[in-house]
């Protein structure tokens, strides 16, 4: 992997939101700062994970991650870094980077040793993936999986709250994922996750 280091002494830990999709290089992302767009949100968490959410209405388990804004969520991707992570880079050698306060890496997406340039990092709107982009050109060369979360509803027939079900997104691949969402009945649920191609339950 290739990496940049840096000459920086002092790190601030700032909590503050990017409402943008489009990042340029040498984007970072402290400890609760995030990228928030429309439906998803990219967040570098005090865990050390750099994660992608979902955002929907309505009861879940768990809280809301600081720094993303909207009423709830679920996590559809993550670095599952080394929990000393404190800064996310992209670097304008395309390779986005995870460091510790020692600027050691900790995680990356194995993208760099490419020429510096202007590369593009892009959080989509349409299915929350994480795409890096080569200058001038619409095709990436890096991606993390997406998903298309289903329409949340907010009240069920008879006025009953929806209830929340547990899927596996890319269930025969490495990247596959825990996904959660909120339909009206198992039913219903089942035929989302059939029609989505994803399989029921949690992942292994």
């Amino acid at each position: 992997m290739n990496f940049r280091k840096f000459s920086f002494a002092v790190m601030f830990l700032l909590v503050s939101s990017w409402a943008s999709a489009w990042q340029t290089a040498e984007f970072r992302l402290y400890v609760g700062q995030s990228i928030n767009y429309e439906r998803f949100c990219l967040i570098q968490q005090a865990d050390g994970n750099l994660v992608i959410y979902a955002k929907h209405k309505g009861p879940i388990s768990g809280s809301y991650p600081a720094g993303c804004t909207g009423e709830q969520s679920s996590p559809i991707w993550s670095t599952v870094a080394n929990p000393a992570s404190v800064v996310t880079i992209f670097q304008r050698d395309g390779n986005l980077v995870q460091y510790d306060a020692n600027w050691n890496p900790t995680w990356s997406s194995g993208t760099g040793g490419r020429p510096d340039a202007a590369y593009t990092l892009e959080l989509s709107s349409l299915d929350g993936s994480l795409k890096l982009f080569p200058p001038g050109s619409n095709s990436p060369y890096y991606s993390t999986p997406g998903v298309t979360p289903p329409q949340q509803p907010n009240t069920c027939p008879g006025g009953v709250p929806p209830s929340l079900y547990t899927v596996c997104v890319n269930p025969s691949f490495q990247s596959r994922f825990t996904y959660r969402f909120q339909a009206c009945s198992a039913q219903q649920a089942q035929a989302i996750a059939s029609q989505s191609g994803w399989a029921w339950g949690p992942c292994p």
